[in-house]
């Protein structure tokens, strides 16, 4: 459930004084209705709203003609959240589920769609984090979540250490 707009701005404003400026902001089903009033809210506060497309896939065997979570959908939830005034857009892919060859196809779509910079966030837990991340860079992510070595890969981001030798 949604916090109440009180809270949101509360906490916001109260953040946004201490230094902590970047505020990303999420639904994990991409209800944008969930979202638009904090990006508002850190916008008028003087923040940087980050609002992230949760990534997620179709289960298996779904035919291609009934696929809901293609590369438009992902592209169009970018657009509105852009419209509604996010300063960033993150591809936040919270399972590690975007493979090289989704986000290779993925992220042109969304450059070319938003005028925004476009952040992706991945975890290492299905083996190719790493992979994709590189893929992204090469496809012209903006920016690129990621950890330090003790703490990068298995469940987590990659680690920089390594994106830094790839690169």
């Amino acid at each position: 459930m949604p916090y109440p707009d009180f809270v949101l701005e509360g906490f916001y404003r109260e953040a946004i004084k201490n230094g902590l400026n970047v505020m990303r902001i999420f639904d994990a089903l991409n209800d944008i209705n969930n979202i638009k009033e904090s990006i508002r809210l850190i916008n008028e506060l003087g923040g940087i709203a980050d609002a992230a497309v949760c990534y997620t896939i179709d289960p298996k065997g779904t035919p291609e003609e009934e696929k809901i979570f293609t590369d438009e959908y992902f592209v169009e939830k970018a657009k509105e959240m852009e419209r509604l005034g996010a300063k960033m857009i993150t591809v936040k892919d919270m399972a590690g589920l975007v493979s090289p060859s989704r986000i290779y196809t993925l992220m042109p779509k969304l450059k070319a769609a938003v005028k925004v910079p476009i952040d992706f966030h991945t975890h290492c837990t299905p083996g190719y984090g790493l992979a994709s991340v590189l893929t992204a860079i090469i496809q012209g992510v903006d920016i690129v979540d990621t950890n330090i070595w003790w703490f990068g890969g298995v469940s987590a981001a990659p680690s920089i250490e390594l994106i830094n030798i790839c690169l």
